[in-house]
């Protein structure tokens, strides 16, 4: 690892206002190379994976970040038409739909299967990652690393880890041959 770490109780922290430093500049780069991605006019699998795990793992180092909005400033968000064009954009991957639950520690409502939207998972994701960026390119970066945090805790890192699992999955199944797109599209 590249950044000494101490146990915070909830994950590990960065010892140091320099390793802190270098932690949200490495996570600001892979959001800047998501979006990126995300924006593009193709889009593969693969790299949807190695983005997702790269914001994914950066996460624990950032957790001093947690409730860290600094201001009650609007900053620039896709909005419902902007997450519409973005499904589409991302709807070019071999699978879209798959199974899944939405709280696998609900035993008592012992729920079922739902439907996953891999469209949708990425475009949430982005969604989210650009409303922090919109802050980050105003100079707000302490505010845009509070929303990125923040948001992964309460929307975009479920979308992110159900993306993961239904990606390598895919890949699982189809393992030795070309992958065959499994979920159906709209």
């Amino acid at each position: 690892m590249p950044f000494a770490l101490r146990a915070t109780g909830i994950g590990y922290a960065p010892r140091s206002l320099k390793e802190m430093s270098l932690a949200s500049e490495a996570f600001t780069e892979n959001v800047i190379a998501f979006c990126e991605w995300a924006e593009g006019k193709k889009h593969s699998l693969l790299e949807a994976r190695q983005r997702i795990l790269a914001l994914m793992s950066s996460i624990p180092h950032l957790e001093s970040f947690r409730g860290a909005i600094e201001s009650d400033e609007e900053h620039e968000r896709r909005g419902h038409e902007g997450w519409k064009e973005d499904c589409e954009r991302l709807s070019d991957l071999p699978f879209q739909y798959y199974n899944t639950i939405f709280d696998p520690h609900d035993f008592e409502e012992k729920e079922k299967a739902i439907v996953g939207d891999l469209s949708d998972d990425l475009s949430d994701i982005y969604g989210d990652l650009f409303h922090g960026l919109s802050a980050y390119k105003k100079g707000s970066k302490r505010e845009a690393i509070g929303i990125w945090v923040d948001s992964y805790f309460y929307h975009w890192g479920h979308h992110a880890s159900q993306a993961l699992w239904a990606i390598d999955q895919f890949y699982r199944n189809n393992q030795g041959s070309e992958p065959v797109a499994t979920g159906q599209r709209r």
